[in-house]
């Protein structure tokens, strides 16, 4: 791992620093990875959701409320207590049925801490340990798989043409799964490949999407090369918007990618080659323009512009029902966020929402929400809709 200096680390938590050859970029030189919309359609059939509210540690269940969530595949939802180790299970009406896992060295228990974790197919969990260690644990939450992520040292003096260190957001992690491989976002910070530093090469150059073979154990791929037109033309207008991108995958391996700038949503298939792009403009979303050519500036306004303006955020594609879905955040002006709702690449729905409102799931007939926590209430909150005509 490599040192960073305090001043370019905005985001609380541990950050997974990774070093990783530039050359496993899967993308072809010269590929053109951002098509321009085609064929895009309005075709409008909500206007409004009806939103229920489940509270899920009513029962006083012990909980650090740092985690992730989602459905599971029995049809319940869980809650993965990042602090603690703990797979809660809670059934669809937010009741406390069980727990898994937990801090120790039993043979159903880790010492891995979690940076991150997702669902398999399978019905195995996966989680990434703070150590940068790979686990899977079956359905009945043995262990079967654990491996290190190992990369050889290479100097600064090699960046940008051969590395650069690439390091998760602790904030909304994003991780994904597709034929038994896990995806993670990323982006570099490494003091010669870094969005401010060496603007021009990094928009063109930097890689988003990590990809851990779980089966060779072989991690270093990486996907999603370069940025959108919109950050080339103002890149420094759009600083603060350039850490993270949001991603999900289909059953049938297909990418859903968008920026938290860029008002498309750039889809890509399994190869990650382009097919096409989509999207509107969210409603009443304000995004405020700081421009920002340094860290120094970076710091002041990275926490009062992503808090109090708007932008792009969640991508959740629902297999069952064959809609994506595209969370937004209108800005502090406004008493609620966005939710876009796509079919193929038809707007169904553009709606206003409870803030931070993330669709993380779906068991019918209701699509779920993840978990918000509220550390003052020392609640956690899920929402609920179903879509009706």
């Amino acid at each position: 791992m490599s040192n960073y200096s305090t001043k370019k680390i905005f985001f609380s938590g541990i950050a997974l620093c990774l070093l990783v050859l530039l050359s496993c970029s899967h993308e072809k030189e010269g590929a053109t990875l951002f098509p321009k919309p085609d064929g895009s359609r309005i075709a409008i059939k909500y206007t409004q959701l009806h939103v229920d509210t489940i509270r899920l540690n009513d029962e006083g269940v012990e909980c650090s409320l740092s985690g992730f969530s989602g459905v599971n595949h029995d049809g319940d939802y869980y809650f993965v207590d990042s602090r603690l180790c703990r797979y809660y299970v809670f059934d669809v009406n937010g009741n406390f049925k069980k727990y898994h896992l937990g801090y120790g060295p039993g043979p159903k228990e880790t010492t891995a801490g979690i940076e991150l974790c997702c669902m398999l197919p399978d019905t195995s969990l996966f989680m990434l340990g703070t150590r940068i260690d790979y686990l899977v644990y079956d359905k009945n939450f043995d262990k079967k798989t654990h491996f290190m992520s190992h990369h050889s040292h290479i100097t600064a003096s090699d960046v940008p043409d051969l590395s650069a260190d690439w390091r998760t957001y602790s904030h909304d992690v994003i991780c994904r799964t597709y034929n038994n491989k896990i995806y993670i976002g990323m982006f570099s910070e490494h003091s010669e490949f870094n969005y401010l530093e060496n603007t021009k090469a990094y928009l063109k150059k930097s890689n988003h999407i990590l990809e851990a073979d779980l089966a060779s154990e072989h991690v270093g791929k990486m996907y999603a090369t370069g940025y959108p037109p919109i950050y080339h033309e103002h890149p420094y207008d759009y600083s603060v918007y350039s850490y993270r991108i949001n991603f999900d995958i289909d059953r049938t391996g297909n990418f859903y990618v968008s920026y938290e700038a860029d008002s498309l949503i750039y889809k890509y298939d399994s190869d990650y080659n382009p097919l096409c792009s989509f999207g509107y403009a969210g409603t009443n979303i304000r995004m405020k323009i700081s421009s920002v050519s340094g860290y120094s500036g970076m710091k002041n306004y990275f926490k009062t512009d992503i808090m109090n303006n708007g932008f792009y955020d969640w991508l959740e594609y629902v297999d069952e029902t064959g809609l994506l879905f595209r969370s937004y955040k209108k800005g502090s002006h406004e008493a609620s966020d966005g939710l876009q709702i796509y079919s193929d690449t038809g707007l169904l729905a553009d709606v206003a929402v409870p803030k931070d409102l993330k669709v993380a799931g779906y068991v019918a007939p209701y699509y779920y929400s993840q978990a918000i926590a509220d550390p003052e209430k020392e609640t956690l909150t899920v929402y609920r809709f179903k879509l009706s005509e």
